[in-house]
């Protein structure tokens, strides 16, 4: 997804993409299962904060984020970033490219 960071003024934190397999009117930001399959969030003190989840035993899951500082120098380009889950592999997989690098 290539996404162009802009300043956050008013709030920490701002959603720049959810993916959910529950219905909208009842999603309870990441209290139930499917709310909250892949989530990246930007916050106000430069950093992109991947998250998902993993189920475990007695039908419970597990939180799974990585983070990632972006440059003061690259906040308002664009910049693009991948997020991937194989509950197979038990992985996930985030990458973020910007014009002064890669994490």
């Amino acid at each position: 997804m290539w996404f162009r960071w802009n300043e956050l003024r008013r709030v920490p934190w701002e959603s720049l993409f959810t993916l959910t397999y529950n219905e909208p009117e009842y999603l309870q930001n990441a209290k139930r299962a499917g709310d909250r399959v892949l989530s990246l969030m930007q916050f106000a003190d430069g950093r992109l904060f991947f998250s998902t989840y993993t189920n475990t035993e007695n039908d419970g899951f597990q939180y799974i984020y990585h983070q990632t500082p972006v440059p003061e120098l690259v906040q308002g380009s664009w910049i693009y970033a991948y997020f991937g889950y194989s509950r197979a592999a038990e992985r996930s997989v985030s990458y973020v490219k910007h014009k002064t690098g890669e994490d």
